[in-house]
């Protein structure tokens, strides 16, 4: 399965408000374009913690998926949705650094997760200031193969 982000920009730790902050902490590598086929719409989420917004993305994402189809092997290339859900976790432990976590929710029972991890232990107090590096530390998706997006998937259980 291929992942693909379009126009993708991420701060995982000190946005202030709701929105980007100013104060240059996300890095460029998240804020460039990254070319992907297709027209995936753009979508902006934030996750918060008590009025304290932790994570903010703006971007289009695509999932390529493989799957046998009744011609063979085919994958199918699917866009997130306009309808989704949104939940997360702000500044939790995760292998002993602070880590936060996005969840996309879409099509009833499709989940994608992005986990972020910080350069800051857990040991130490978590000052905004002092998250000044982090990077996706796992991505997750999970999906069904429903008739709706798969029309010609084969069923294997039977």
């Amino acid at each position: 399965m291929a992942f693909t982000f379009k126009n993708l920009r991420v701060q995982a730790f000190n946005a202030e408000n709701g929105k980007f902050s100013e104060n240059g902490y996300d890095c460029n590598e998240d804020v460039e374009p990254i070319p992907g086929p297709g027209n995936a719409p753009l979508h902006m989420f934030t996750v918060a913690d008590k009025n304290v917004t932790c994570i903010v993305i703006k971007g289009g994402f695509q999932f390529n998926i493989p799957y046998m189809s009744h011609y063979g092997n085919t994958t199918a290339l699917i866009s997130l949705p306009d309808r989704y859900t949104v939940t997360g976790d702000c500044n939790k432990a995760l292998n002993g650094y602070y880590s936060q976590k996005i969840v996309i929710g879409f099509y009833n029972t499709w989940k994608l997760t992005l986990y972020f991890s910080s350069d800051v232990q857990q040991s130490e107090i978590l000052i905004r200031e002092k998250v000044t590096k982090y990077h996706i530390s796992q991505i997750e998706l999970g999906y069904d193969f429903n008739n709706n997006l798969f029309t010609d998937a084969v069923d294997n259980s039977e």
